[in-house]
């Protein structure tokens, strides 16, 4: 149960980098500080969006 409950608070952090990276305003550092996720996660976000 925690597990699953871990993973959907990591999807939530995930959807928030991604609306702040399409934003624009916000550099790789503040995304991660606000979403504690880490600058590889964050980077790794930026080229999924390029792709996509």
């Amino acid at each position: 149960m925690c597990d699953e409950i871990e993973k959907m608070k990591k999807t939530e952090r995930i959807k928030i980098a991604q609306r702040m990276l399409s934003s624009e305003k916000f550099t790789y550092d503040e995304i991660a500080y606000f979403t504690d996720l880490t600058l590889e996660e964050i980077k790794t976000l930026t080229n999924n969006q390029l792709f996509s």
